[in-house]
């Protein structure tokens, strides 16, 4: 009974060996199982160039003690270029792989320029690194630092910006005051904020305009540069007020009777800046005034710009200039 199984079950098989279609899909099975083989374990390596994120160590003992961190901008990608079997190389991703820079030797704030540790994260034993466009990276350590400054205006190319006849009045910032911030390093170099007004063609009406900002350190010579690292309010405006150049008559103010009373200035005029919209009623300026009960033939008196009383429509040219006044007085028997 058993060799009539045996044989029935021989008798299958060699069917099957004389089945031309069963050969030939076991025949092929067995070759790509061959290929697939020889692909993984016979072929030569292969190389492939991955760009991998960099992430800084900052678990430095400096770097952490102090609580530095990191300003401006830096390479932050490494290609990396690994080899190994095509079967491994085809799959990795960027996270199959890390890049760290390492900041053991960071012992101060400042800039540092930082190595590169690259490895395979997963089948580091078939795969190698063999290559990467960048072995370090430069990034600056420091604490933030936030300061407030006031805004002073530099106004001494100004008056080659005005028209004939025209003067500037006053230039008032909009932003009073900017703050600051970056690395400690960086501020701490900076003692003054001035901005230059920016001039497009020639001012004959006020006006507000951008400036150009300026870091200036302890002495006037010594200039801070903006960079990248340091962040603040960048435009910052001012108010131009451009009033009109004109001459004008000056006259004194006499209290009580004034007949007889009579006075020369010399000179007798002098050149202000005027409000344009006040200039066509401003026909005199008053730059004293006298009690008539005071007045005796021949007196005299001077009187200089600055003495004479503001006005918020009007100014001297020359706050320097100064006025002799004579005074007649027919009804001084004297």
């Amino acid at each position: 009974m058993k060799n009539a199984t045996k044989n029935s079950n021989d008798s299958k098989f060699q069917k099957l060996l004389d089945n031309n279609k069963f050969v030939f899909l076991v025949s092929l099975i067995a070759a790509f199982v061959v290929w697939v083989a020889v692909a993984m374990y016979a072929s030569p390596d292969e190389k492939t160039t991955i760009s991998v994120p960099i992430s800084i160590d900052m678990e430095n003992g400096v770097i952490s003690k102090n609580s530095y961190q990191i300003f401006g901008t830096y390479n932050n990608t490494v290609d990396i270029t690994v080899s190994g079997p095509r079967y491994l190389i085809s799959k990795l991703k960027p996270e199959d792989i890390s890049a760290v820079a390492r900041t053991n030797d960071v012992d101060s704030a400042g800039i540092s320029n930082l190595p590169i540790k690259a490895a395979v994260l997963s089948n580091s034993d078939e795969v190698s690194i063999v290559d990467m466009s960048v072995s370090s990276v430069t990034v600056y350590f420091d604490t933030l630092e936030s300061k407030k400054f006031d805004v002073e205006v530099d106004k001494s190319k100004l008056s080659e910006s005005v028209a004939a006849d025209y003067v500037i009045h006053d230039v008032t910032p909009l932003t009073t005051s900017v703050t600051l911030s970056g690395p400690k390093t960086e501020i701490d170099k900076v003692n003054r904020v001035v901005v230059a007004p920016e001039i497009d063609g020639t001012l004959t009406k006020s006006q507000t305009v951008d400036t150009v900002v300026s870091l200036e350190g302890s002495r006037a010579v010594d200039t801070v540069s903006i960079n990248e690292y340091i962040h603040f309010e960048e435009k910052v405006k001012v108010k131009i007020s451009v009033w009109q150049s004109e001459e004008i008559p000056l006259s004194v103010n006499i209290d009580g009777t004034a007949d007889g009373i009579s006075y020369s200035i010399n000179p007798k005029t002098a050149k202000f800046g005027i409000d344009t919209e006040q200039a066509d009623s401003i026909k005199n300026i008053v730059i004293a005034s006298v009690s008539a009960s005071n007045i005796k033939d021949g007196d005299k008196m001077t009187v200089n710009a600055s003495s004479v009383p503001a006005s918020e429509y009007y100014s001297f040219e020359n706050p320097d200039a100064s006025f002799e006044i004579t005074f007649s007085n027919s009804n001084d028997s004297e």
